[in-house]
């Protein structure tokens, strides 16, 4: 396995799973019983010798019970994620094929934007794998196909005001006061309202943890041979408009990586 793909696949995989640990404490989605029928199913892989399949029957299983068009794209994503996440063996890997199938699947469904966001990248992670060392038309071929699944998802993550530096979380403090309490209510009021805010800053994480690692992820495409500089830049000012300063900070980080390895532009 070559080392750019490599990273690139690790990238991926790293981003899903740091989102997918981010939630703590109580939750008031009213998917969790899905959820966590999910996670339970997507725990069974292993990696090598897991029967990915089963997981993959067992997912749409689910669907029996949970069918709404949300519900439908929670299981796609999910099973998308599973066939992802351990990674590919080799350009054969059916695990490739069967996460595109996946991911198109969930985007047909309505996603909020954090999974929305997540597949898009997923997609455009399989489109690229195993393509960094092919020759030059196959591999300018998936990444044309790639930047526009990295820029859509990194759009979605912008449109929702990811921010761009990471910032340390509000606290939520312990109350241990009797309901007899005067004060009671206030209490709990103040702690409802400390608990809103921690989750605000929960899913702001998530969003700035996808703004860095997309663009990370553009800039490993189009830093790499052959260059193209300039197909970067007109698919960026189509897809992200309004976001000036993220392409010009594409497109300065990818002439600077290309700098700093020593190469000179094709």
């Amino acid at each position: 396995m070559c080392k750019k793909y490599f990273k690139s696949l690790v990238s991926i995989a790293t981003i899903v799973c740091i989102l997918s640990a981010f939630l703590s404490g109580e939750t008031l989605d009213p998917n969790v019983s899905l959820e966590r029928s999910l996670s339970t199913i997507a725990a069974k892989d292993k990696g090598e010798g897991t029967d990915v399949r089963n997981l993959e029957n067992a997912c749409l299983n689910l669907l029996e019970k949970h069918n709404s068009p949300q519900d439908k794209g929670i299981i796609y994503a999910k099973i998308a994620f599973v066939y992802s996440g351990k990674g590919y063996s080799s350009p054969n890997d059916m695990r490739i094929a069967k996460t595109k199938e996946y991911c198109k699947k969930a985007l047909t469904q309505p996603l909020e934007p954090i999974t929305s966001a997540e597949i898009y990248s997923c997609l455009a992670g399989a489109q690229t794998a195993y393509k960094w060392n092919r020759p030059n038309q196959e591999f300018t071929k998936a990444r044309k196909e790639s930047i526009e699944n990295y820029l859509t998802a990194l759009k979605v993550v912008l449109d929702n005001n990811a921010p761009a530096e990471k910032t340390e979380p509000p606290g939520v403090g312990k109350y241990d006061i009797n309901p007899a309490n005067p004060d009671y209510d206030k209490v709990v009021q103040k702690h409802q309202q400390e608990l809103t805010v921690r989750q605000k800053w929960n899913s702001d994480q998530k969003l700035y943890i996808l703004r860095r690692g997309l663009i990370g992820q553009c800039v490993d495409l189009y830093s790499h041979r052959p260059y193209d500089t300039e197909e970067l830049e007109t698919y960026a000012r189509e897809m992200l408009k309004g976001h000036d300063d993220v392409i010009d900070e594409l497109i300065a980080k990818v002439n600077e990586r290309i700098q700093r390895q020593g190469n000179t532009r094709e």
